[in-house]
């Protein structure tokens, strides 16, 4: 196990990681270890893993978790949709603007109360972005359940805010 927890055992690297993540989550011993060798892990092959949807969800959730947060695998994991919606909604509580600024260009996060709803908890908001939650939020209530959403609304909604923010 020791070699595991370096990275060191001659496998694919898709199992490696699962084994390290395994390792990090639950091995009192290793765990330390694993979460060093993860953390420094080759930030490519990580992005590969977190933009895929058969990546094994222990993997999924443990990069989608604000402890073992990579700014650089954000994209990959928003985009994923096997990437839950609630694990988004936690890293939303705490992201630095400039990745807030990147959630609210996704139609997922457009498109989810829950998401929005966390994003207008972060306290690293501007006035501008806190002002985009609040009418986003407001559209998906306005339309009726947030979960279906119809697109052209929010689409609208974000076009008019896009045109008053170029007016500006």
């Amino acid at each position: 196990q020791g070699s595991a927890g370096s990275g060191a055992l001659a496998i694919p690297q898709p199992e490696m990681l699962e084994i390290l993540v395994c390792l990090a989550t639950e091995n009192k011993v290793f765990g330390e270890q694993a979460s060093l060798t993860l953390a420094g892990w080759d930030e490519g092959f990580c992005r590969t893993a977190a933009s895929n949807p058969s990546t094994a969800k222990p993997v999924l959730s443990y990069f989608s978790d604000p402890r073992n947060f990579r700014p650089g695998l954000f994209p990959a994991l928003l985009a994923n949709p096997a990437v839950p919606e609630e694990s988004l909604a936690t890293l939303a509580l705490s992201l630095p603007r400039d990745l807030v600024d990147a959630m609210l260009r996704t139609d997922r996060a457009n498109h989810s109360q829950t998401i929005l709803s966390a994003l207008a908890s972060n306290p690293n908001l501007n006035g501008i972005q806190s002002a985009t939650i609040d009418e986003r939020l407001a559209l998906l209530t306005r339309s009726g359940s947030a979960g279906e959403t119809a697109p052209e609304n929010i689409s609208s909604g974000i076009s008019a805010e896009a045109s008053k923010e170029d007016q500006e």
